[in-house]
C-alpha cells in the first residue's frame, strides 16, 4: 500500500501526470498510427521504416543532453538567483523545452500525414516527441525525488502509476477519435493540450512549495514510519 499513500501529496501525483504525458501519452497518440502511414502513405518496407525510426535514437540522444547540460546550468543559476537555495521546483523549467516541441512535432504531424508532406517531416515529428519523453524522465521523477527524499522509492512508484494509467487510456481511446475527427483536427489539439499541459509548470514552479509545506507533517510522520520498517532511503 506504500505507493498509494503517494497519491496524497499534490507534487507526487503533479510529477506522476507530467512523466506520463510527457513519455508515453503524446509519443502513443503518435506511434498509434505512424508505423501505418510510413507504409501505406508512403511505401516505406520494414527495413525503411525501421531506418526512419532513427529519428527517435537521435531525439533521446539530444534530450539526454538537454538534461545534464541545459538542466545542470539552469538549476545552478536558478538556486543562486534564489540566495543558493535550490528549491525541487527548479528542475521543472526543463519542461519549458515540451512548451515548443509538443505542439510543434504533433501539428507537423498532422499536417504531413493531411497534405502529404515529405516523409523527413515524420522523422523530425519523431525525434522532437523522443527529446521530450526523454527530458521529462530527469525533470518529473527528478521534482518528485527531490520534494521528498526519504520516500523517493516510493514516490517514483507512484509516477509509474500513474504513467501507466495515462498510457492506458490513450492507447484505447486514439483509434476511435482518429476515425470521428481526422488526422489534422486530432493532432492539431493533442498538441494545444501539450501545450497547455506543460505550461502548467508556471503554476507548480509558483505554489509547489506550498503545497510542500502543507504535507510536511504528514511526510515526517511516513518517513518514521518507513525507517521502522526500513524501507527509507
Amino acid at each position: 500500500m506504500a505507493p498509494f499513500k503517494g497519491f496524497t501529496y499534490p507534487a507526487v501525483v503533479y510529477a506522476g501526470l507530467m512523466y506520463g504525458a510527457n513519455s508515453l501519452v503524446w509519443q502513443g497518440v503518435q506511434n498509434a498510427t505512424i508505423g501505418t502511414v510510413y507504409t501505406t502513405q508512403y511505401g516505406f518496407n520494414t527495413a525503411t521504416v525501421a531506418a526512419a525510426y532513427s529519428g527517435g535514437v537521435l531525439g533521446s540522444i539530444m534530450g539526454g543532453y538537454y538534461c545534464g547540460k541545459v538542466g545542470r546550468i539552469l538549476t545552478v543559476r536558478l538556486a543562486r538567483r534564489n540566495g543558493g537555495i535550490s528549491e525541487p521546483e527548479h528542475v521543472l523549467y526543463v519542461f519549458c523545452a515540451s512548451l515548443f516541441l509538443v505542439p510543434f512535432a504533433l501539428t507537423l504531424y498532422g499536417l504531413a500525414v493531411t497534405y502529404h508532406l515529405h516523409w523527413f517531416a515524420l522523422v523530425v515529428t519523431q525525434t522532437a516527441i523522443a527529446a521530450n519523453g526523454t527530458l521529462c524522465v530527469s525533470a518529473a521523477l527528478g521534482y518528485a525525488m527531490a520534494s521528498y527524499p526519504e520516500l523517493s522509492g516510493q514516490m517514483v512508484t507512484t509516477c509509474v502509476l500513474i504513467r501507466n494509467t495515462l498510457s492506458f487510456a490513450i492507447n484505447y481511446g486514439i483509434t476511435p477519435w482518429l476515425e470521428a475527427s481526422g488526422y489534422l483536427r486530432v493532432y492539431c489539439i493533442v498538441g494545444g493540450i501539450g501545450l497547455v499541459w506543460n505550461a502548467s509548470l508556471f503554476v507548480m514552479t509558483r505554489y509547489g512549495r506550498r503545497l510542500r509545506e502543507v504535507t510536511a507533517a504528514r511526510y515526517y510522520r511516513d518517513v518514521d514510519y518507513a525507517r521502522a520498517k526500513g524501507l527509507s532511503h
